[in-house]
């Protein structure tokens, strides 16, 4: 999976559901996510073997954009079709 892809992950539950996986992302939260970043001590990404790096910045990013952008269950609105 690309890094965008983690990013973006809002989806359907399932067709049958009448909820949709949406991640919550406002100004406020966004903010809140740039600030840990900046924070964050990223030593643990600085090494020789670049799996090793990108795996790391990988879970530190997503650990911390899961915090402040979570996956959030809800109910989609009803199509007129069914």
């Amino acid at each position: 999976r690309t890094l965008q892809s983690l990013i973006d992950n809002t989806s359907a539950a399932n067709d049958e559901s009448p909820y949709k996986l949406m991640r919550i992302r406002t100004l406020e939260r966004t903010e809140a996510l740039k600030v840990d970043l900046v924070d964050c001590v990223w030593d643990d990404a600085y090494v020789e073997d670049v799996n090793l790096a990108y795996d790391t910045f990988l879970s530190i990013f997503l650990d911390l954009f899961n915090k402040h952008c979570p996956i959030r269950k809800c109910q989609g609105k009803k199509s007129r079709d069914r």
